[in-house]
């Protein structure tokens, strides 16, 4: 076992250094935008950071872990942002679009290995592709994976929390104190990213307190007072929901959404013939995540006025959740159906044909968004 995880790590290493390259390659080819111009050039470029640690920037999100980070890479390769006016909405730069973005193809190519690395090492290495095929048919995945933004630092911090989440599940009596430090760790990088963390430690600390086994207090205390503080000085922008299920679509494939409904299904079966099997404990947190954004969109829908519109991206953490979960309930799939050849056979072929057509959706789809459409050099 101990000389097969050496092989998936070097494995993980190669494909991160696949993965970066290929970040580099998406850097070169997007030009910055209004957003990551406005956040380089008014708070990376013009504060330091004690400013970024004292709150003193203007910023929508004034949780320090991104601009800390972004900052001390600029620093290190003595970066700053060239011409820039406020009436410039996008620059061609390679330099600047390779270097700024740096932390977030990191961020999300580290996220991509880790739920490859994860899925392998628990079950096998067909699940652990199978979960990184999921995750590059994502289509947030693509959109994000450059951005020189708080988003795909999020995406990498909400895989781990869920992985951490489902060793704690795994092994509720053993390993327990080194999880929960781990837990304890992502939980406050998290709250150190974005305020929105709060309702994914809230779901995550209350999931693993009704099980039994979740006794540490600080776990979640210590970030719900850093997420207190950092909202008390955000500035109060309203923000109204426009849209509902595009935003819930472009976080949750709705192809998955279908699976899950019949997997639901499966498990009241189960429970029902006092069978308890599957993932039925890392699924009601996985709708608990999702019944927190279907909410949020429809209190936001309710607003008259608003400063600014809501935007998919603010789920990217639904992300995570939906490449894990969709891992899970294809294994649990595949696991039922064993004992007959042919159904273990076709229920293969249709999540593979699943996956196939998304891969070949988000192709066609980041195409025609013309997002990478711009030639370097």
């Amino acid at each position: 076992m101990c000389s097969k995880r050496v092989q998936y790590l070097w494995i993980a290493l190669i494909l991160l250094i696949t993965l970066l390259w290929v970040g580099f390659q998406l850097s070169e080819r997007k030009v910055l935008w209004t957003d990551e111009i406005y956040t380089q050039k008014k708070t990376i470029d013009a504060h330091s950071y004690a400013d970024i640690l004292t709150l003193n920037i203007f910023e929508g999100n004034k949780s320090p872990l991104f601009y800390i980070i972004q900052k001390a890479t600029c620093d290190i390769c003595s970066f700053k942002l060239p011409g820039y006016t406020p009436a410039i909405s996008m620059i061609h730069d390679e330099r600047s679009q390779i270097i700024m973005r740096i932390p977030s193809n990191v961020y999300m190519s580290l996220g991509l290995v880790i739920i490859f690395y994860f899925f392998t090492c628990r079950f096998s290495i067909w699940t652990g592709l199978y979960a990184l095929g999921l995750g590059l048919a994502a289509p947030m995945v693509w959109m994000y994976w450059v951005e020189a933004r708080p988003y795909s630092l999020w995406f990498l911090l909400t895989t781990v929390q869920l992985c951490l989440v489902q060793l704690a599940i795994a092994h509720p009596e053993k390993s327990q104190k080194r999880i929960y430090n781990w837990l304890l760790s992502v939980n406050i990088l998290l709250s150190l990213t974005t305020i929105g963390t709060i309702v994914q430690i809230g779901i995550v600390s209350f999931m693993l307190w009704c099980q039994g086994s979740y006794r540490r207090k600080w776990t979640w205390i210590i970030p719900f007072t850093i997420i207190l503080f950092y909202f008390r000085a955000a500035p109060g922008f309203t923000t109204k929901a426009y849209f509902f299920w595009p935003h819930i679509l472009d976080s949750v494939m709705p192809e998955h959404l279908m699976v899950y409904a019949v997997y639901g299904l499966m498990l009241g079966y189960f429970f029902f013939r006092k069978k308890p099997v599957g993932n039925a404990f890392f699924f009601m947190i996985f709708l608990l995540f999702l019944a927190s954004a279907c909410f949020m969109l429809y209190m936001l829908s309710l607003k008259k006025t608003s400063q600014f519109g809501f935007f998919t991206r603010y789920f990217i953490y639904m992300v995570s959740a939906d490449i894990i979960m969709m891992t899970l309930v294809s294994r649990d799939f595949m696991q039922w159906a064993r004992r007959n050849t042919s159904v273990w056979i076709n229920t293969g072929i249709f999540f593979g044909g699943l996956l196939v057509c998304r891969a070949l959706w988000i192709y066609t789809y980041m195409l025609a968004l013309g997002t990478y459409s711009h030639t370097p050099g």
